[in-house]
């Protein structure tokens, strides 16, 4: 593909500031077979159609001047086009597809070398191997974020026909029959791998209020478990022998080692400027990250920070088996907040989250907004967690995502949110990351 669109740019449009004979370059068909290996009916197929445009008979002269200097600036856009698709190691398809429609001349042959194009994508990029995709069956190392009453079947369905991990939270539904209504509608959203979120607390026991959603794991088949909060080691056995894979989300690189030693499967960490919970002890990803792959051997999943393939590549350039995505997918279509929490997410900066229940070692990181700020001077008293209760409650933040009124509640939220700026379904989310990755790693990979 790449020697296609080098003798494409050289031959076709590479001398148009000369008047090149765009006769001459298209009958150079046959030597673009021989350089791409093209055989068959698809050479044939571009014989045809490069003859076709470009027979004896046929108006040379509008040709040439479609192509010739009088416009020059177009046909030097082409030419840089073909010549990015020839440098590039992974082409963004719809952009180029887009761009090499608007080429008159490019027209005659675009149905063939669109197929080869997809074709090309195919023997190119094939789904990411990491431990994790390998391990949960996923196509892309993308997990999403469990966001306790935003995490919900539509968002996670679309994260996992992408290729991710969509999840759901067990902490989202106060009945367990809604949780389990919610898994079927979810089994019926995407016939892809999902995850489900348990949030664990000091006290939660196997047979406590919790047993009921366990019930809904069981009976559903359920086969991918996030858990998170208190360690899971009571739970193991029932969700080993119901045949599920566990990854425990930690908050310090530390915890690797025993997780692993309960039989985790995977854990994922983390960084201190991850939203939701990122634990007491201040350490920001870059550093947590590679801490955790020396401290355990199962595959580690890296939090806090992601939101595009720049940031994906610099996790796995970390040594991670994949990454976590909070903050991103709040912001995609799927997720169900209402336009003043989206404008307030678009217009925030990096800065504008704060760290609220310090006062009980349980450090949440929200949107700086004023009922998080109520929050944190309500702790300068030094209140008991029964005062502090009322105000943060997950009910309080889940009356503000109803009413659209965020300065209401802490609402979780990495600072990553200071590079967000727009709402994007999430399959496109996701296939600008895997593109940007791939684009970085060229980029990386000139440097070396």
């Amino acid at each position: 593909m790449k020697q296609l669109f080098r003798a494409a740019a050289y031959h076709d449009v590479g001398r148009s500031s000369d008047g090149y004979d765009l006769y001459h370059g298209a009958r150079s068909a046959l030597r673009i077979g021989e350089l791409t290996g093209v055989e068959g009916e698809d050479l044939l197929e571009l014989q045809a159609a490069v003859t076709a445009h470009a027979r004896p008979d046929s108006d040379m002269e509008a040709i040439l001047r479609s192509y010739g200097p009088a416009d020059y600036p177009r046909t030097l856009s082409l030419t840089r086009l073909l010549k990015d698709a020839d440098n590039l190691d992974r082409v963004r398809l719809g952009d180029l597809k887009t761009k090499f429609l608007r080429h008159e001349g490019a027209k005659a042959v675009e149905p063939f070398a669109w197929r080869l194009l997809e074709r090309e994508k195919e023997r190119r990029d094939p789904p990411m191997k990491t431990r994790i995709t390998e391990l949960f069956g996923i196509e892309y190392p993308i997990i999403q974020g469990a966001m306790q009453w935003l995490s919900k079947p539509k968002l996670a369905a679309a994260v996992s026909n992408a290729g991710g991990l969509g999840t759901i939270n067990m902490t989202t539904y106060e009945d367990p029959d809604d949780f389990q209504a919610d898994i079927q509608l979810l089994k019926s959203l995407t016939d892809k791998p999902f995850c489900v979120n348990l949030s664990l607390l000091p006290d939660t026991k196997p047979d406590g209020p919790i047993k009921g959603f366990l019930r809904a794991i069981v009976e559903e088949k359920v086969k991918i478990i996030e858990t998170a909060g208190s360690n899971p080691q009571p739970f193991m056995d029932l969700l080993k022998r119901n045949g599920c894979l566990v990854m425990h989300k930690i908050p310090d690189s530390r915890f690797a080692k025993t997780a692993e030693a309960v039989g985790c499967d995977a854990v994922c960490i983390v960084g201190y400027e991850g939203g939701g919970h990122p634990g007491m002890a201040g350490v920001g990803s870059i550093v947590q990250w590679p801490l955790t792959t020396e401290r355990c051997s199962i595959p580690v999943v890296g939090a806090g920070g992601v939101c595009d393939g720049r940031t994906m590549y610099a996790a796995l350039a970390a040594g991670l088996d994949g990454v976590m995505v909070g903050t991103r997918f709040l912001m995609a279509e799927e997720t169900e907040i209402g336009p003043h929490l989206r404008q307030l997410v678009i217009d925030s900066k990096e800065t504008d989250t704060v760290l609220t229940q310090l006062s009980i070692r349980n450090a949440l990181r929200s949107l700086k907004t004023q009922g998080a700020l109520d929050i944190i001077e309500f702790e300068k008293g030094n209140p008991t967690f029964d005062e502090l209760y009322p105000l943060i409650k997950g009910t309080v933040t889940r009356a503000a995502f109803e009413s659209d009124r965020p300065q209401d509640a802490q609402i979780a939220m990495g600072q990553v949110l200071g590079r967000i700026h727009d709402v994007k379904p999430a399959g496109e989310i996701i296939r600008e990351m895997v593109d940007e990755l791939y684009a970085m790693h060229a980029k990386v990979s000139e440097m070396l």
